[in-house]
């Protein structure tokens, strides 16, 4: 594969990705217009990837998820 072919398909990729993230803002966004404290849960559950202890530091590390996630308050509440 030619070096233009593949700067191509990595700005697609990057094209596909922006894509998902302006997505998963909005529908955070909509999420979270007065959630209930289930849906905080879920939503902290679906971008918290683990959280580490390190003698007085706490450090927590976060996902965005890239998958197809609706994250509706009815689709929330419902799960």
């Amino acid at each position: 594969m030619n070096s233009l072919e593949q700067q191509r398909q990595g700005q697609q990729r990057q094209a596909a990705l922006a894509r998902t993230v302006e997505e998963f803002c909005r529908n955070i966004s909509a999420a979270l217009d007065n959630p209930s404290f289930e849906t905080k849960q879920k939503i902290l559950r679906l971008v918290v990837e683990r959280v580490e202890f390190v003698e007085d530091q706490i450090t927590i590390k976060h996902v965005i998820p890239i998958s197809d996630v609706r994250l509706q308050r009815d689709q929330l509440l419902n799960e």
